[in-house]
Order: C-alpha cells, then sequence, then structure tokens
C-alpha cells in the first residue's frame, strides 16, 4: 500500500484547500481600468484609442454609479476633441480632470459600501 510521507500530505491539502477555496480572482473594476487606460493616454501617442476604452470601461459601470461618470465621460469625449483639433495642453488637462473625476467617484462608492 501506498503511504504518503508527511510533505507530500501537505502538498496534497494545500492543493485541495487552494482549489475548494471560495476566493476568486477578480478583474478590476471598470473604474480602475478607466483610471488606467486614462494614465495611458497621457503618454501614447494615439490617445485617442485609449480615451475610447476609458469611456467604454466607464459605461460598464453599472446603473448605480453610471450617472457619477457621465461627467468624466463628458470631460474625456471634450477630451477627443481637443485631441483631433491640435489641442493637447487642453487635452491633457481634460484627462487630469477625468482621473480625479473617476478617483472622487471611487471614493464616494468606498464611503457608501462601509
Amino acid at each position: 500500500m501506498f503511504i504518503l510521507k508527511q510533505k507530500h500530505f501537505v502538498l496534497l491539502l494545500s492543493l485541495f484547500v487552494i482549489i475548494n477555496s471560495p476566493i476568486q480572482l477578480r478583474a478590476a473594476p471598470p473604474r480602475h481600468e478607466a483610471i488606467e487606460q486614462l494614465e495611458k493616454a497621457r503618454e501614447a501617442k494615439n490617445p485617442v484609442e485609449h480615451l475610447r476604452k476609458a469611456i467604454k470601461d466607464l459605461e460598464e459601470t453599472g446603473a448605480k454609479t453610471q450617472n457619477r461618470a457621465k461627467d468624466a465621460i463628458v470631460r474625456i469625449e471634450r477630451a477627443i476633441s481637443a485631441h483631433e483639433k491640435g489641442e493637447h495642453k487642453l487635452m491633457e488637462v481634460l484627462i487630469k480632470e477625468a482621473i480625479e473625476e473617476v478617483r472622487k467617484h471611487t471614493e464616494i462608492i468606498k464611503r457608501k459600501k462601509r
């Protein structure tokens, strides 16, 4: 009969616990993904791609937070327009404001969950 050594037993037990644990890996909330896209837009040669992804992420935040995301979305849309007009300084200001807006709303959501 096969007898497990103590090391093997501990290894198998650990593996069993990990596999059966209720902890699941979760994707970052859309708000955090939006901030990441906005940060990338600041450095990108083609910021419009990242700005559009940020809008999409904010639109996915759900009904409760979507109204809060509208202010940030308006700023992002204005940033896209500024980029298309060659007004890069204005675009940078609008991106910064959008990031601040998303962070502000993220803090509001955290406070409500407490």
